[in-house]
């Protein structure tokens, strides 16, 4: 089986395991899973190995249920976790400084307005008009850059989530 394959059905089994729950109170918590893959020369340099990574995936979009005004997203495996967070105001198409939480060997944070801020742009996320009443799976593409507080480590995300 090989890694993509695998991914996909280890994805799949969580959103079958999602679906027999109620469709009770929306929480405007997003749950699923993604990956990380298309690293940059930069990212290899910092050391990663270049090989795609799995993660356990949770969006919390800007100003449903209890959220705050900025949309986040947060990584995490077994090796590391990251989050980046929009203040104020949700992910778009072009490129926008974030704030980038990393926790991986050491522990480092850069606000959105750092010189070194960590950017993300969405490529395309299906459906693009998301609420509290959303209840299907939602999938975002999109590349972050400077991930981990490297400058020009450039990497491509794929997730897809549902409302927990």
């Amino acid at each position: 089986m090989t890694f993509r394959s695998s991914a996909v059905a280890a994805v799949s089994a969580l959103f079958m395991s999602l679906s027999v729950l109620p469709a009770a109170a929306q929480s405007g918590r997003f749950e699923g899973g993604g990956t990380l893959s298309n690293f940059s020369p930069a990212c290899m340099s910092g050391g990663w190995s270049g090989r795609p990574q799995t993660y356990v995936v949770r969006f919390h979009p800007a100003n449903i249920a209890w959220n705050t005004d900025g949309d986040t997203l947060t990584f995490l495996n077994d090796h590391h976790g990251f989050s980046v967070e929009r203040a104020g105001g949700s992910f778009s198409r072009s490129w926008q400084p974030v704030r980038h939480a990393f926790i991986g060997g050491p522990i480092s944070f850069r606000d959105q307005d750092n010189h070194e801020a960590a950017e993300i742009r969405l490529i395309s996320m299906w459906p693009s008009d998301i609420d509290e009443n959303t209840a299907g799976t939602i999938r975002i593409r999109g590349q972050i850059l400077h991930l981990g507080h490297l400058r020009w480590c450039r990497v491509d995300f794929d997730i897809i989530v549902q409302q927990s």
